[in-house]
Parts: C-alpha cells; sequence; structure tokens
C-alpha cells in the first residue's frame, strides 16, 4: 500500500488531477491486495496467530516504506526513525515470545 499511498506526495507529481491520482491509486492497490491476501492466507495456514500476520505486516510496510521515502521520496532518515523502528522490532520480539 506504500506505493498507492504516497506515490503522489513526491514533488513534480502535483500535474495529475486528483481524479487521476485516485484511479492510479486504487489500481496499485489492487495489485499489492493480490500478494498481501494469498500471504496472510498462507501464514495463516502455516499456523501463523492473526496478530502474528499483522505484526509481521507492519514490519513489511516499515521497511519498504523507509525504502520507498528514501529512493522515491528523497527524504531523509534521520536516528529518531532508526530508534522508533527498534522499538517496533522489540513489539516483534514479544509477539512471538512464548
Amino acid at each position: 500500500m506504500t506505493t498507492a499511498w504516497y506515490w503522489h506526495i513526491k514533488p513534480n507529481n502535483y500535474q495529475f488531477p486528483l481524479w487521476q491520482i485516485i484511479l492510479i491509486s486504487w489500481g496499485i492497490a489492487l495489485f499489492e491486495y493480490c500478494l498481501a491476501v494469498p500471504a496472510n492466507h498462507l501464514g495463516a495456514h502455516w499456523g501463523i496467530k492473526p496478530f502474528q500476520l499483522k505484526i509481521i505486516q507492519e514490519v513489511v510496510t516499515l521497511v519498504v516504506f523507509t525504502l520507498f521515502a528514501i529512493l522515491y521520496l528523497k527524504d531523509e532518515f534521520r536516528l529518531n526513525y532508526l530508534i522508533s523502528f527498534g522499538f517496533i522490532l522489540g513489539a516483534v520480539y514479544f509477539a512471538f515470545k512464548r
């Protein structure tokens, strides 16, 4: 969903009217859902609990968003973001701890 939600905020992408941005974003989102839904289905089939699936999804989203923001949007990555991600990884640890 990262691309569907954020591709249009890059500087110089303001030439598109809002209705086109919406249609393009919906097309991208459809493709991304075609990947996410089977991944969740398989994860559940393999015995991963729903809360664990959601936490995995959030970690993947953060990694993808970080790369997207740095490489595509040309935004800077700061130390406080790294520390925040460290706390999120701590949450992943506790979610999978038995």
